[in-house]
């Protein structure tokens, strides 16, 4: 424990909607929603998320909202599980306006929670995070390639994504010797919108554009693991190169609970020892209409990550 570095790496959190409904009705305790999984991610020496949803006083609480916000006592679900890095390449945290966005990563500020792929203002959300923790030193790199909500000014945003930037920022941090990951906003699958199981998302090959070229073409650049931060279902995973791809994590934190598959997400477990990765164990959870995400059994995870096996690009 004192010389391996663990790093929990989640997927899409958006604690909005019909969970600020289940807020209310549960008497304002946002603690309710990570009951189950605050012990179990807390016990990494970091974690992280995508947080999609901004924190305001009038976050909507409909389902099928257009906007994702959270309510302002929502923040005690993050700290339940002792998150340290929020990603903020989500096409929504502008949702609720910019004043809000604004205060939400001041408040992370305050709370020592570091950013990145988003901040306030263009040059703020394309800083890389440079992690330096038990002789490992890593750059996190977040770009948006999705439906909108990166900034291009002095307006809140996440990262908009170039080649030319990606390849510079992967070749300084290349040079510094960090281990490079890359997380992505990418376009989403939306054939889980059914109320049956539904596989057709776990392909890599399932959502708008060349999906697999462009996660491939990361790793050609020098990156060493890259990830799929917007599938709100978790998607197929691939050894390519030198490097390894997570398609996409799913949704660890979010309130659709009508799709089987929107339910579910992968956990990545990185355990690195001075500067090198050692194995990465891909953890499932899953939440139902409680809205409170646990690990899934034994029985379950076995099944699902075979799944998701089964249609890697590479088979």
């Amino acid at each position: 424990q004192d010389t391996v570095l663990t790093f929990a790496q989640t997927g899409v959190t958006a604690l909005s909607r019909g969970m600020n409904a289940k807020l209310d009705a549960i008497g304002g305790d946002a603690t309710y929603f990570a009951a189950n999984i605050g012990e179990f991610l807390s016990g990494f020496d970091l974690t992280h998320t995508s947080n999609e949803a901004s924190f305001a006083a009038n976050a909507p609480s409909a389902k099928g909202s257009m906007q994702i916000c959270a309510r302002p006592a929502m923040i005690d679900t993050l700290t339940t599980i002792v998150i340290d890095i929020i990603e903020l390449t989500g096409n929504h945290n502008q949702d609720c306006g910019d004043e809000a966005a604004l205060a939400t990563i001041e408040q992370y500020q305050s709370l020592g929670i570091k950013t990145f792929g988003g901040g306030v203002s263009a040059v703020a959300a394309a800083e890389p995070l440079q992690i330096a923790e038990k002789d490992t030193n890593a750059t996190l790199l977040g770009y948006n390639l999705s439906t909108g909500g990166y900034t291009l000014d002095n307006t809140p945003g996440a990262n908009f994504y170039t080649k030319e930037k990606a390849a510079a920022d992967i070749a300084a941090a290349k040079a510094r010797g960090d281990f490079i990951i890359v997380d992505i906003q990418y376009y989403e699958c939306s054939a889980y919108a059914s109320e049956t199981e539904d596989p057709t998302c776990d392909r890599a090959d399932s959502a708008a554009g060349d999906q697999v070229g462009f996660f491939r073409e990361l790793i050609d650049m020098g990156a060493d693991i890259v990830v799929g931060t917007a599938a709100h279902q978790p998607q197929t995973y691939e050894l390519y190169g030198d490097g390894v791809i997570y398609y996409g994590l799913g949704n660890l934190f979010f309130d659709q609970i009508w799709w089987p598959g929107t339910t579910r997400s992968l956990i990545l477990a990185h355990y690195f020892y001075k500067g090198k990765l050692l194995q990465t164990r891909l953890i499932p959870t899953v939440y139902d209409e409680a809205m409170q995400v646990e690990l899934m059994d034994t029985a379950a995870a076995e099944a699902f990550i075979n799944r998701l096996n089964l249609v890697r690009p590479n088979n």
